[in-house]
């Protein structure tokens, strides 16, 4: 009877330890591709909208502040990109990463921007003329992510005049924690046959 009952346990043993990883390596699979495909939207949403800032407008509000048309300019491309997207927030910030315009909190125009303690390494990859995406980021309203891109002088061969910031909620998290759930509880009625 003993040599019947051991090798069925470990066989059952085996396979429970298969369909754990092979739980694992779907949930792997499905995070990734959805990451993925989640920097490609909000790094496309931040390049196509920062080539709709125009550096002369910046030049304008460096010198008319929010008198000039520039600012103005700004203005109506930042807040269409936060009404019209699932966008948290859009924020421009100039060369000194100081606060140009901020569609969801106004009030912190010209002050540093938060974004040069928390994404350091994507503020200097965006100097260097290339867009970035953020890992994710606590915030009091939850987890973010933010997609940078620059916005190019069309005088000074392609310098990164300002960078144009997109933060984004994750939502793709919630689909995922579901996922997690749903092969947890397979894989735990599998071991329980």
């Amino acid at each position: 009877m003993k040599r019947v009952v051991l090798p069925t346990v470990l066989f059952a043993a085996l396979a429970i330890v298969a369909v754990a990883l092979l739980a694992w390596f779907a949930y792997r699979s499905v995070r990734g591709a959805l990451e993925q495909e989640f920097e490609r939207r909000i790094e496309s949403l931040a390049s196509t909208t920062a080539a709709q800032v125009r550096p002369e407008d910046l030049e304008d509000v460096r010198i008319y502040g929010e008198e000039g048309t520039g600012y103005l300019a700004i203005q109506v491309v930042l807040e269409q990109l936060c009404s019209a997207s699932s966008t948290t927030a859009a924020t421009l910030l100039d060369s000194a990463r100081v606060v140009v315009y901020d569609c969801r909190t106004p009030e912190t125009q010209g002050a540093t921007s938060v974004l040069d303690s928390v994404a350091r390494a994507a503020l200097a990859t965006v100097a260097s003329g290339r867009t970035a995406v953020t890992g994710l980021i606590p915030r009091a309203a939850g987890a973010r992510r933010f997609a940078l891109a620059p916005v190019l002088s069309e005088v000074d061969h392609g310098h990164t005049v300002a960078v144009l910031a997109v933060e984004v909620e994750p939502v793709y998290l919630a689909q995922l924690a579901a996922l997690g759930r749903q092969l947890a509880l397979i894989t735990a009625v599998i071991a329980l046959a």
